[in-house]
């Protein structure tokens, strides 16, 4: 390849023959000179000059059109390199992960690289003379023009982040960081090496506009700030789940206590509402049975207040997925409020909810799905026509049945009804409709495991699912899920019933008195004998020496001095045979299951009421 100094020698050769061609030429005009002014010498001495003048000319001439041709060669290789470097450069720059743009003081593109063109999905044509902003995201535009002017004035250290829209209005997030450049320093830089030549012709090709631009990188962070998005989620995520941890564990120490307390107002309630309702002496009657409805009234309610921490620790323990006490209401009101604003307008929702119904044993993810699953196809089926979807809840004593999917229902349940005033469903398809994969729907449209699914997942939770459908007309779905919690009637009904009694000695360990104190009535009351202890290693060096002195053992799970299942675990081994029962308000240590495995008879929370206490007591002494 030529190399700068190359281009130096050509130059100065060609110059030096040119001169050397000049001075031939000025010797051979002084001969003719001498010849018309009357310059006396023979012929032959002129012929003679004139021929050697000549030969010397020739021959500089034959030279110096092998020294061209040779130079012409060396351009031509030098012109091909040249080119070839240009090539190689240009699809560098067309090449590079990064966007290249150069932009002038008015932030117009004098010149962009492919990879920009790429980002903005237009051609490279699309792009030269056109304004920056035609390309930016317009909620960005204002604050790229009010900035650009002092960046382009200093835009070393400093930097832009902006969206771009591409031609297809999608958005991508960039960074550009850039240099001032002057377009004639380049050419300054080549004329001041060749300084030393006198050539007016290259002076001139060598002089370039004035104007001061801005190179600029365009580098595409969309996947980057989406990861800095994610990581803030994930974040986010960590935090909150530290903090349902703790505030599970909080919910754990509260529901234990909590339950502690619920136990005896309970337990105290029952039995004084017994004892009140037997008083055939009291003078005034009405008196005595408001006084029956006021307990009552504490009952029920503190049944509420245990499912209502047990749903608190569903909640904090993240149990979604298992089947605990839930107010069906509570789902459905966060539900409609979703829908009012994503309702078509052509669509009238009407919601009956009544809040007092009663708790169903549910999971909240699975009866979502359901409900969900069912408004979807209340709309689809009215979108054209519009149409009202009505959305009721109520609790009530039903005797019904379908005749379409054979269900049918006899006693006390939690209804939830769906119905819309759609296209409705044909006769003969009304008993397939819950099979997998059958649809009367368009094949371009949804289908599959839908109603398929409702219907499995209200079986898993022993309810039971209706459907009555008139072509034109609409449809209604009916879900009947049995309550979690006795009606107030059955309530009354449960604590009036005959329990079962017994005459066996208990042994009672609780550390708190007030709890042993209630345990001790209650089983008094069903004819049983009960040793109370509120310190578990008093209680073992008791059982070491009186090991025939009592029937069962009932013993609290949390105490400080030992838990439950290590008196249970020492008590069988001093007595494998004694049946023992388990009480908590609330623990981790142990499940149902492991109680089970070690022996133990029962496994019961608190607060129990009278007449779950009266069944477990004399299960466990029978051995059931």
């Amino acid at each position: 390849m030529i190399n700068k100094n190359d281009f130096q020698n050509i130059i100065s050769i060609s110059n030096k023959k040119a001169l050397e061609w000049n001075m031939a030429q000025k010797r051979i005009e002084d001969i003719f000179a001498k010849l018309s002014s009357g310059y006396e010498c023979s012929p032959d001495h002129i012929k003679n000059e004139l021929e050697s003048e000549l030969r010397i000319m020739w021959s500089d001439l034959e030279t110096y059109k092998i020294e061209l041709e040779m130079q012409n060669d060396e351009l031509m290789r030098a012109f091909k390199d040249a080119e070839s470097v240009r090539k190689d450069y240009v699809e560098l720059f067309n090449s590079s992960p990064v966007g290249y743009i150069i932009l002038n003081s008015s932030a117009i593109i004098l010149n962009a690289n492919q990879t920009f063109a790429d980002m903005v999905r237009r051609e490279l044509t699309e792009i030269y003379q056109k304004p920056f902003q035609n390309f930016i995201a317009e909620k960005d535009v204002s604050d790229f023009l009010s900035r650009f002017k002092s960046y382009f004035r200093n835009p070393l250290k400093k930097f832009f982040e902006l969206n771009l829209n591409d031609s297809r209005h999608n958005s991508i997030i960039v960074r550009l960081e850039g240099i001032r450049k002057h377009l004639s320093g380049f050419a300054k830089k080549e004329q001041e090496e060749y300084s030393n030549i006198d050539n007016k012709e290259i002076d001139n090709k060598l002089e370039e506009s004035k104007e001061e631009v801005l190179l600029i990188s365009v580098s595409d962070i969309t996947l980057i700030k989406q990861a800095e998005e994610e990581k803030e989620t994930l974040k986010n995520l960590l935090l909150h789940a530290r903090k349902m941890e703790a505030i599970g564990t909080l919910a754990a120490g509260i529901a234990h206590d909590f339950n502690n307390i619920l136990f005896p107002i309970l337990g105290f309630g029952e039995m004084l509402k017994d004892e009140i309702s037997q008083i055939q002496t009291i003078g005034d009657l009405k008196k005595r049975d408001d006084m029956v409805d006021m307990l009552d009234s504490i009952i029920t309610n503190t049944i509420r207040a245990k499912t209502l921490v047990t749903q608190i620790l569903a909640f904090s323990k993240d149990t979604s997925t298992a089947l605990g006490p839930l107010h069906l209401n509570m789902i459905l009101m966060q539900v409609i409020v979703s829908l009012r604003s994503l309702l078509p307008a052509n669509i009238k929702l009407v919601d009956n909810i009544d809040n007092a119904c009663n708790m169903i044993m549910a999971d909240a993810e699975k009866i979502q799905i359901i409900i969900m699953n069912l408004i979807t196809n209340a709309i689809e089926s009215m979108d054209v026509v519009g149409g009202t979807l009505s959305i009721t809840l109520k609790e009530d004593y039903f005797k019904e049945s379908c005749l379409y999917t054979g269900a049918s229902v006899n006693g006390r349940y939690v209804c939830l009804s769906i119905k819309d005033t759609g296209h409705g469903i044909e006769t003969e398809h009304l008993s397939r409709i819950f099979d997998p994969y059958f649809s009367t729907r368009s094949k371009f449209k949804s289908g599959g495991l839908g109603l398929s699914l409702v219907h499995g997942i209200v079986s898993s939770h022993k309810g039971v699912i209706t459907v009555k459908s008139e072509p034109n007309k609409g449809s209604e779905f009916r879900i009947f899920f049995p309550c979690y919690l006795s009606s107030a009637e059955e309530e009354q009904c449960l604590t009036k019933r005959e329990l079962p009694v017994g005459n066996e000695t208990i042994l009672v360990i609780d550390d708190q008195i007030a709890i042993t104190k209630l345990l001790s009535t209650m089983l008094q009351r069903l004819g049983y004998k009960v040793l109370t202890y509120n310190d578990p290693k008093a209680a073992l060096d008791f059982i070491k020496q009186n090991q025939k002195s009592f029937d069962l053992i009932l013993t609290d799970m949390t105490m400080p001095e030992m838990t439950g299942d290590e008196v249970a675990r020492k008590a069988m081994s001093i007595e494998p045979k004694i049946p023992i029962l388990i009480l908590t308000g609330y623990s981790e240590k142990l499940s149902s299951e492991e109680a089970s495995k070690m022996g133990v008879k029962g496994y019961l929370m608190k607060p129990i009421s009278l007449a779950d206490l009266a069944i477990a007591v004399r299960g466990a002494l029978d051995g059931f």
